[in-house]
């Protein structure tokens, strides 16, 4: 029996030994994280922290303790090893680390860690899609858009690219979408670039289409594409001057007045374009026998060039203005 308690002694003293000197390898490596997190080796810190956690992690219980305080690093330390590797452009690598920061920090309860970890991964993202539209694979770019926005669904840039897309792709529903979901969010984030770029994708798509449109006489359906281009612009001159025209063409000579009307109250440093709303605003009111305003704003278009013969014609042998 005294045999069997001195081996039974010897047992427990050898476990506590293994116990001990296991924790404090585990506590050594955790030590050996704090200071590579501290001299900026996030690499090594990772690695060290992963170590010790897997320590603790096979002692249940025992490692407990120690367990909660490396799940608190861990995560820090990989999202400083992320952003480190997309400096040098090891975008695949920050991604594989930045999808285990979800798992480790979700498992400590770090919000903060997570939503630097999405943010990176919606930057990721966008610049895959960024390098699939300039290489003009847009479909891909909208998939990568699509990618960035479940990470970040405020991104203004993503939807930027995917309303840059759509113009490409000729899809106006999307574009319409796209373009908008990009000046809501650029302007609640006060970015003020992204959201020109977003009102300029819309505008010029619709108000380029409608201009074909005319080319093929097609005026109703021209119409419509600039309506569109005005709710992204409503202060661009160029569109409410094809609209008026399109309305004389369509005899719809009232709402071509009240459409001209309104372009010559955007502010503007084109005369050029100015005399062309006056012009279509003089031929709509010569078809509806205003004789006093067709030679006002005749007069207006006879200071272009471009329009002086037809003005000077209609005020001397048509309209007799004084």
């Amino acid at each position: 029996m005294k045999k069997i308690v001195i081996l039974f002694s010897a047992f427990l003293f050898c476990a506590m030994f293994s116990f001990s000197q296991t924790i404090n390898e585990a506590g050594e490596k955790y030590n050996a994280g704090n200071t590579n997190l501290k001299d900026k080796d996030y690499a090594a810190a990772v690695v060290n922290y992963q170590e010790a956690l897997s320590i603790c992690n096979a002692l249940g219980e025992e490692g407990a303790e120690l367990g909660s305080q490396i799940a608190r690093y861990l995560p820090i330390a990989q999202v400083n090893y992320a952003k480190a590797l997309i400096k040098t452009k090891d975008n695949d690598k920050a991604m594989e680390i930045l999808q285990d920061v979800l798992v480790t920090a979700n498992a400590s309860g770090d919000e903060k860690s997570i939503k630097s970890a999405k943010s990176l991964i919606s930057s990721i993202y966008l610049a895959d899609a960024s390098a699939a539209y300039n290489a003009k694979n847009y479909d891909e770019a909208v998939a990568k858009c699509d990618l960035a926005l479940e990470y970040n669904n405020t991104l203004a840039k993503a939807y930027l690219f995917k309303a840059l897309s759509y113009k490409e792709l000729e899809k106006d529903d999307e574009l319409i979408l796209a373009a908008n979901e990009a000046m809501r969010y650029s302007k609640s984030h006060n970015d003020d670039k992204t959201y020109t770029q977003a009102q300029q994708t819309g505008n010029t798509y619709f108000l380029n289409k409608a201009q074909k449109l005319i080319q093929s006489k097609k005026y109703e359906e021209a119409v419509t594409a600039l309506d569109l281009a005005l709710t992204f612009d409503a202060a661009n001159e160029s569109t409410y001057y094809y609209k008026t025209s399109c309305l004389n063409n369509l005899k719809n000579y009232k709402e071509a007045i009240n459409t001209g009307l309104l372009g010559l109250q955007v502010e503007s440093e084109s005369s050029e374009m100015r005399a062309g709303i006056s012009l279509e605003l003089a031929r709509a009111y010569e078809a509806t026998n205003d004789t006093a305003n067709a030679c006002t704003y005749y007069s207006a278009a006879a200071a272009s060039p471009n329009f002086k013969e037809e003005a000077n014609y209609k005020m001397k042998d048509v309209l007799k203005c004084n």
